[in-house]
């Protein structure tokens, strides 16, 4: 599985969304930095609208160019599917929440209804306060326009102003869509400013807001769910499903939505789920998701010296079915996306994964952990690592429960100890650690993949055993070769020359700490890449 976080695009897009604005491009834009944003109502203010207005709820999906302030420089982010509501108040007004797309301040902006295609925010309006060198100012949306300053012998500055002439943003309804004014130009913004007018780094502009229709799927009254297994790799999580004569509803695909159903379509020995199923907000971002089927494409990375499985959303994903079994199984793959057209957001990807009714009566024994990469203890930097998977199922491939599932490593024939002494985060020593267990940077875990540092040399090699649920154990693998990666052998050639690069493949001509690729050239011409933490 892979999971990616969404994040705001880079300072970058600043060019990409400032072409349409010669005055935008003529010079670097400049704001102070707020330090927190926080949800206060100043008493001095009565105008500033925390609460939610009595009224009705419409929802939305929000999409333009936004800028933000981060470490006192301005970014900016063009955006499709952010969620938005407008509250059609019982005393007359519309009331957008979180009126910036990029700062959570959960205050409204206040609009007029001058009739019915058009709103119009009379400002400035306090919306919030925020930090500023311990300092607690609030701020104001505003109509701002862009002007660039200059002062003797230094470089020229952009920022905005508020326009005190015309402080109001009108929005207008277009082929049923509010859209605010300026089209394409954005040498106007819906801006933060604090009370002296001084831009704080935040502004919307092209913003369009389309009403939101789409609703979630929902299992029928009377069908009774089964829990499944769904894996992938060496991965997996448990889901649930209910088959009623050819319709199949699986909730839980996404470990994002665990409580959300998609709805296929059982037909002799396939199924067939259809993409752009809406399957709830992702909240850390307020984006709207969905799921899809996909294609799966493993495509080299030349950064990582390695293939990985990149995903292209189709109309459906279609599964191989056993009736008896109700075992499904596809080479293609499963997607969580954001909603839109030019800018789709990838939240969580399954490759050729597989479904399954889960047994009472299966294997507790867990499959053999995969030893990934070692390296021995080295007396100069005083540790080793170990990188190794544990696939979270049985012998079988039948998935079992993480929650019970732990690991020991083996020195020599010996059950390793992680002791307080070497491990600080431990307040007591630990032999089985926890699958999902991570402790600073001495245990890391990832998915599947576990990496563990040591900090002694007393062994001639090295072991890891999966252990479930307490008394089932898989087999010791250990680095040499009784299974495993085979430890360093005397008669194998020396390394003639070390070369580090970072994870975008450029060289690090002295690494001090964190994760890099590591490309050994040998005595006998061949070269090994390996991955390498160092600390």
């Amino acid at each position: 599985m892979s999971k990616f976080l969404i994040l705001p695009i880079t300072a970058t897009l600043i060019a990409m969304a400032s072409a349409t604005s010669a005055a935008a491009t003529s010079a670097s834009l400049h704001a102070p930095c707020l330090t927190a944003f926080e949800r206060i109502k100043d008493p001095a203010l009565p105008d500033i609208v925390t609460e939610r207005p009595e009224g009705v709820q419409k929802d939305y999906s929000r999409s333009g160019g936004a800028y933000y302030a981060v470490m006192g420089s301005v970014s900016t982010e063009i955006f499709e599917g952010i969620v938005a509501e407008m509250i059609e108040g019982d005393d007359g007004f519309v009331y957008l929440h979180n009126p910036f797309s990029q700062a959570d301040t959960g205050s409204y902006l206040k609009l007029e209804r001058t009739d019915g295609n058009t709103l119009v925010a009379h400002l400035p309006q306090a919306i919030t306060q925020g930090t500023v060198n311990s300092q607690t100012i609030t701020l104001y949306a505003n109509r701002m326009n862009y002007t660039v300053t200059s002062a003797p012998g230094q470089d020229q500055e952009g920022t905005y102003l508020v326009d005190s002439d015309n402080n109001t943003i009108t929005y207008t309804l277009t082929d049923g869509k509010w859209v605010m004014e300026g089209g394409e130009q954005i040498d106007t913004i819906l801006g933060l400013a604090d009370a002296a007018g001084n831009w704080y780094g935040y502004g919307e502009f092209n913003t369009v807001f389309t009403p939101f229709t789409d609703t979630l799927t929902e299992l029928p009254s009377g069908l009774e769910p089964r829990k499944w297994a769904m894996t992938y790799g060496y991965d997996g999580h448990f889901i649930n499903a209910a088959i009623s004569g050819s319709d199949i509803y699986l909730q839980g695909l996404s470990t994002y939505f665990p409580d959300s159903w998609v709805k296929g379509t059982v037909s002799g020995e396939s199924v067939t789920i259809p993409s752009r199923q809406y399957i709830g907000i992702e909240k850390a971002y307020t984006h709207y998701c969905y799921f899809n089927g996909a294609e799966v494409i493993p495509v080299y990375n030349e950064y990582l010296w390695d293939y990985v499985d990149t995903f292209t959303p189709k109309e459906d994903v279609v599964m191989a079915y056993d009736p008896e079994t109700s075992v499904m199984t596809t080479d293609e793959g499963m997607v969580v996306n954001t909603l839109g057209e030019r800018i789709v957001l990838e939240v969580e990807g399954f490759a050729r994964p597989t479904l399954r009714p889960v047994t009472d009566n299966m294997s507790l024994t867990p499959a053999n952990p995969i030893i990934t990469l070692y390296e021995p203890y080295d007396p100069d930097y005083g540790f080793g690592a170990i990188e190794f998977i544990l696939p979270v199922t049985n012998t079988e491939g039948i998935l079992l429960d993480k929650a019970n599932l732990t690991y020991r490593l083996y020195l020599d024939n010996t059950p390793f100890t992680f002791t307080p002494a070497d491990y600080p985060f431990l307040s007591s020593d630990m032999e089985l650690v926890p699958y999902t267990f991570e402790g600073d940077t001495d245990i890391l875990v990832m998915g599947a993949s576990h990496t563990v540092f040591f900090y002694c040399g007393d062994y001639s090699r090295m072991g890891v055993q999966t252990v479930y649920d307490s008394g089932n154990t898989s087999a010791i693998v250990y680095t040499d070769s009784e299974g495993g990666i085979s430890a360093p052998a005397t008669d194998t050639p020396a390394a003639v020359s070390t070369e580090y690069f970072d994870l975008l493949g450029r060289p690090v001509a002295s690494p001090t700490s964190g994760l890099f690729i590591r490309r050994t050239t040998l005595s006998d011409g061949s070269v090994k890449v390996s991955k390498a933490l160092l600390r």
